[in-house]
């Protein structure tokens, strides 16, 4: 990580200045480098202040994302995107258009991502968490609006997902639904609703039973159409493993 300036603030994210706090604690600096084997640095910092902080928070995630606390590592990174939030302005449309905003040592569109999957894997069992990602995804969705859409869709998907592990059965698939009708071409869509419907874990409250029957169905018609990428999302596996749980219902 280099040095670190005694004025600067301390890395375990007190909020303290370094010389009155952590200087001086081999075992603090230790504890929050990044493993080699976890994760490597995209690319070199511009350096400032603002930035390592925010490098800090990320650094300090992943620490905890390597050890699957996932609870944890989402409350590391929301500190990171509350400080992003307060700095990106309305024409920063785009991940390159926010460097003024950011330029540390990580690609911000590369860990958006890894903060959105973690967020799931953390919904999964946390209904509040969910509500998390659904304000997340809202946010990314609105911030960055001229990304490409791959990128976009894949956060309306995620955004589909998170309604759903927050109970708003109705809204997810509004929102996947619009997703198949704007981009029927595309397999993401129909995947994502597909698992909304016929898996049990997107129905924590029971309130939108598992409908094997329409999963299948939104599956067939994907195939049939087709779909340009069905192999890259497993659509023939996925309609296989549903008309599994048909059978053995």
């Amino acid at each position: 990580m280099g040095s670190i300036n005694r004025n600067s603030l301390c890395p375990c994210g007190s909020g303290k200045k370094y010389k009155k706090c952590c200087m001086g604690s081999a075992e603090t600096i230790s504890a929050l480098a990044p493993e080699p084997e976890s994760f490597e640095w995209e690319k070199p910092s511009q350096g400032r202040d603002q930035d390592k902080q925010i490098d800090l928070f990320i650094i300090q995630g992943h620490g905890s994302r390597n050890k699957q606390d996932y609870a944890a590592a989402c409350d590391i990174w929301a500190r990171a995107w509350d400080q992003l939030l307060l700095r990106l302005g309305l024409g920063m449309t785009t991940f390159d258009k926010s460097l003024p905003a950011y330029d540390g040592s990580f690609f911000l569109k590369n860990w958006t991502q890894d903060y959105c999957a973690t967020l799931y894997n953390a919904a999964l069992t946390d209904a509040a968490t969910a509500k998390v990602g659904v304000s997340f995804c809202q946010g990314i969705l609105l911030q960055f609006s001229d990304e490409d859409s791959q990128f976009l869709n894949n956060f309306k998907a995620s955004l589909g997902e998170f309604h759903y592990l927050a109970a708003e059965a109705q809204e997810g698939e509004k929102i996947l639904t619009d997703l198949i009708y704007d981009y029927p071409q595309c397999a993401i869509g129909y995947a994502y609703l597909a698992d909304m419907l016929g898996a049990a874990k997107y129905n924590p409250t029971g309130d939108a039973p598992v409908d094997l029957d329409r999963a299948i169905d939104l599956l067939e018609k994907a195939l049939a159409y087709p779909v340009e990428d069905a192999a890259d999302f497993d659509l023939e596996k996925r309609l296989k493993g549903f008309q599994s749980d048909r059978q053995g219902n």
